[in-house]
This record gives C-alpha cells, sequence and structure tokens, in this order.
C-alpha cells in the first residue's frame, strides 16, 4: 500500500514540478526576445522557482522510496529537507518584499496618483537577499553538527524514511527542541 502512494505523490510532485517549471518558462520567454522585462514578472519567476524546485526533489524522494524499497539514499534525505526549508524560507522573505510592492501599490492607488513599478535591479536585489538567507538557514539546518538546531534522521521503518526532529543532534544538544522551534519561528517573523 505505502508503494502505490508513493508513487502516486511522486507522480503529483513530478506533474507540479513540470508545470511549475513550464510557468517559468512562460514568464520569461518574451521577455528574453523583446529585451523588456517586467519587475512583477521576475518576482513571479522567483515565487515560483523554489515551488518547482522543491517539487522536483520530493518527486525524487518518493520515487527513491519505490524503487529501494522503502528507502532513501542520505543525499536524497538531507538534501529534500534542505530543499523543503529553503521552499519554506524563501517563500516567507519574497512575499514580505511583494506584500511591500502591494502596500505601495495600495497606497499610490488611494491618493490617485501612478508610480512606476520597481526596477528590475532592485527586484533582484531583493530575491538573493530573499534567497541568501534561506539558503543559509537550510545547511544549518541539515548540518550535522553540534551547533545545528535540527536533527535529520535518514531512519528505516513501515511508516518513515526520512525524517527532521527540532534540537541538537548530540548527547548535550546545543539547542533544546523547544529552543530550536523558537528560533524557527522567529526567523519567519518578516512575514509578520
Amino acid at each position: 500500500a505505502w508503494a502505490a502512494t508513493d508513487l502516486f505523490l511522486g507522480n503529483i510532485s513530478a506533474g507540479t514540478a513540470i508545470c511549475a517549471f513550464l510557468f517559468c518558462y512562460c514568464l520569461l520567454r518574451e521577455p528574453f526576445r523583446s529585451g523588456k522585462f517586467s519587475s512583477f514578472n521576475v518576482y513571479l519567476f522567483f515565487l515560483i522557482l523554489p515551488d518547482a524546485v522543491v517539487n522536483a526533489s520530493w518527486s525524487i524522494l518518493y520515487f527513491q522510496v519505490v524503487l529501494r524499497g522503502g528507502t532513501v539514499t542520505d543525499f536524497i534525505c538531507f538534501g529534500s529537507i534542505g530543499v523543503a526549508s529553503f521552499h519554506f524560507y524563501s517563500n516567507v522573505y519574497l512575499n514580505t518584499f511583494v506584500a511591500h510592492e502591494i502596500f505601495r501599490l495600495v497606497k499610490a492607488s488611494r491618493q490617485r496618483r501612478k508610480i512606476p513599478p520597481p526596477s528590475v535591479c532592485t527586484v533582484l536585489w531583493k530575491v538573493a537577499v530573499s534567497y541568501a538567507i534561506p539558503i543559509l538557514i537550510s545547511i544549518w539546518g541539515v548540518m550535522d553538527m553540534r551547533r545545528s538546531a535540527t536533527t535529520v534522521q535518514n531512519i528505516t521503518t513501515e511508516f518513515e524514511s526520512c525524517a527532521i526532529k527540532s534540537g541538537s543532534p548530540t548527547d548535550d544538544p546545543v539547542f533544546t527542541e523547544n529552543m530550536a522551534t523558537l528560533i524557527y519561528v522567529l526567523l519567519s517573523l518578516p512575514s509578520v
């Protein structure tokens, strides 16, 4: 039963990833031909990209679980969890910047004035910031070291093959489970 479920989820994730990558391609196809980029389309592209990558990652994970009889390699386990962490935090940070742009537009609209969209360079700078921080958080989260805030375990049981839990991975943890959870909640505060 688990193989059919994982195969189904793998196909759903693969289909979603393909659709997201196609949408990204469509967003950028015309601007590359004409040389004119809309900064809002650049935001959309970078909002969709983590969704495409995380779905591709999860489809690989599900297919490997099916092919290996319920287990995954450490690389796929740690990679999938790292990508999922990046996906979450990049969406939090980038949506914060997009919400600010929407607020600017609504405020100007209320005052009945037109404002120019942000420049593509400004958008790319914001994207770089909103991707760099989640990359660092993700690497920190999956590293097997005393100062890591999470423990990733590639375990093999009937119901799970790759698990993550809050707290440092050592017997003498730097971060307890509650401290690690609080840290990750605080890291997601820019969305508030």
